[in-house]
């Protein structure tokens, strides 16, 4: 027997991200190789424990389409997995890979992990900056070296730490590598010098393509690269950015309002004008 269902094609699951309080998620799975009875599909959820909803099946070409519809009644996770039956009695449970919640199942023996679904209630109110704002995701040691971008890059990384070494790449083209020990850890940080003010400096550059929206990776003090292993949201990482108590930059001439959030959480940077924005960073002291 052999089965496919994958979280992020909507010949899967509709719709294949985030599902809306009191709207319905359609669930497929697609079953072939051996003669199939029916497919039930298992929900799991804090507030209501297992749920079983009985799948319908209508054939496409050797397979056969197994759906139901939920409609969750809740915020927060809803997990799911599959039992399939066949004609000779046997169950087979079909569910997310290990050590993953989404993307392509398999089969298991047991019970599989499960796919998970995030359930969340619409805003009432919706900025619309957002709503009709054109977004540009910016890792921000990987998008442009500012001016001063040596001299915070070497005293950072001059900081005696423990854990994983940490290194500089001097040519910015080189491809990112993870240095990993026989154990799969990693072994040393890469850092090509990304900076704030690289930004900053290339905001003209973002409004050509018709960005208005910059959502960034983490820019707090961390020991990696990605920094999402912070301590501190308060703190904005030296490597990348003024350590003073409250340091003001200039954000740049624009005639469009420029809007910019660090993700998760805290560091929101805003600003819109017709001449003149200032761009503001909150740091601990």
């Amino acid at each position: 027997m052999r089965a496919r269902h994958v979280t992020s094609e909507k010949d899967y699951r509709d719709p294949f991200g985030a599902a809306q309080l009191g709207g319905t998620v359609t669930i497929s799975i697609d079953v072939w190789g051996d003669d199939v009875v029916f497919c039930t599909l298992r929900i799991w959820t804090d507030a209501h424990g297992e749920e079983l909803l009985e799948m319908k099946g209508a054939t496409f070409g050797d397979r056969t389409r197994f759906s139901a519809t939920y409609t969750p009644s809740e915020t927060g996770i809803v997990w799911y997995s599959f039992d399939i039956e066949s004609t000779d009695g046997s169950v087979w449970r079909y569910g997310a890979r290990e050590g993953w919640t989404s993307g392509e199942g398999a089969f298991a023996y047991g019970d599989p992990p499960s796919f998970q679904i995030t359930v969340y209630k619409p805003r009432e109110n919706q900025p619309m900056w957002y709503r009709n704002g054109v977004a540009y995701q910016i890792f921000p040691d990987r998008f442009a070296r500012g001016a001063d971008w040596r001299t915070r890059v070497e005293a950072s990384l001059g900081k005696p730490r423990k854990g994983p070494a940490r290194a500089l790449v001097e040519d910015w083209d080189t491809p990112p590598v993870y240095k990993r020990t026989d154990n799969g850890r990693i072994a040393e940080w890469d850092f090509y010098g990304g900076t704030l003010e690289g930004i900053v400096e290339h905001l003209d550059y973002l409004e050509s393509l018709g960005v208005t929206v910059l959502y960034l990776n983490p820019i707090f003090e961390a020991v990696s690269n990605h920094r999402y292993d912070t301590a501190d949201y308060l703190a904005i990482d030296p490597m990348l950015g003024p350590t003073s108590t409250r340091t003001t930059r200039r954000f740049g001439s624009s005639s469009a309002a420029r809007t910019a959030w660090s993700a998760p959480g805290c560091a929101r940077v805003r600003a819109a004008g017709a001449l003149t924005s200032l761009m503001s960073f909150r740091t601990a002291s």
